[in-house]
């Protein structure tokens, strides 16, 4: 089995068009896989705009700090924190509402529909 695997392996690599295309695709997926995790972006409680990794790091801590049983009081106290949220950064053209939107992707389609 090692063997077989070696020699296509050697059949693949001994073509240079074959090599060349590898190492387009490789270098294409380095490039693709730095844009993706450089991205995002997360906008603090204070209006701070942040980017880049640190910016993944806050949008997945930002998402866990939510997690756990959705109840009425707790989904009312998300509401007024997202209309606080709103009319502060509304004049600055940015909003932080990213936290409030994943919840509501949770509870679906039907809740959003009595929010809004």
């Amino acid at each position: 089995m090692k063997v077989m695997l070696k020699y296509e392996l050697k059949r693949i690599f001994t073509k240079r068009l074959n090599r060349v295309l590898i190492t387009i695709g490789l270098a294409l997926s380095v490039i693709l896989s730095f844009l993706a995790a450089t991205s995002n972006r997360f906008v603090s409680p204070q209006g701070h705009l942040e980017t880049g990794i640190s910016a993944t790091r806050k949008v997945v801590a930002d998402k866990n700090r939510n997690k756990g049983l959705m109840t009425p009081k707790r989904i009312s106290e998300l509401i007024t924190q997202d209309q606080r949220a709103f009319r502060e950064y509304k004049d600055k053209g940015y909003r932080n509402r990213k936290a409030f939107q994943t919840i509501l992707k949770r509870l679906g389609s039907r809740v959003k529909r009595f929010l809004y």
